[in-house]
């Protein structure tokens, strides 16, 4: 019983260190798929504020946040950029789950790694749906940032230019 609560504590602690290992980093420059075809990185957005949400056409609760994402949109316009990652391994799943739930923004793809690429390793994703913020100058402020539901006034502060490191 004290090797598994030890384990579990421990677990724990890695999970915050590694949100602040992130945290103030600059953003991947993987280059990751679009919907149309071309390619884009996610430390391309200088200037804006950007909100990223992995997702997978399996994720039940992705869908769910997805029509929030047109929300926010709406609410902060051009100061805020909507990136949504894909993580499906492979790209008919992505094109099929995105017709389906149609996400606000620009519809990326992790590649055929899934939850293994590159990117979902150098963000830390380890569940879906999860989210980052990325401020002006390109650099992650949050690796689990909230939901699209809660994250409003973090984004705010964001755009205001105050720090929203944790």
């Amino acid at each position: 019983m004290k090797k598994t609560i030890l384990t579990v504590l421990i677990g724990l602690m890695a999970c915050f260190f590694i949100g602040e290992v992130v945290a103030q980093s600059p953003a991947p420059n993987t280059k990751l798929r679009n919907i149309k075809g071309g390619k884009k990185k996610l430390n391309s957005f200088k200037g804006k504020v950007v909100y990223v949400d992995f997702w997978a056409s399996w994720c039940a609760p992705c869908f769910t946040a997805m029509p929030s994402l047109t929300s926010l949109k709406q609410e902060f316009g051009d100061d805020l950029v909507i990136v949504t990652v894909n993580v499906d391994k492979s790209k008919k799943a992505w094109k099929k789950g995105y017709k389906k739930g149609r996400p606000e923004g620009i519809a990326l793809w992790a590649g055929s790694g899934g939850q293994d690429s590159r990117i979902a390793k150098e963000l830390f994703v380890f569940a879906l749906p999860q989210y980052v913020l990325i401020d002006q100058n390109g650099n992650v402020v949050d690796n689990v940032a909230a939901g699209p539901y809660q994250v409003k006034d973090e984004i705010r502060n964001l755009i205001q230019g105050n720090s929203a490191s944790k």
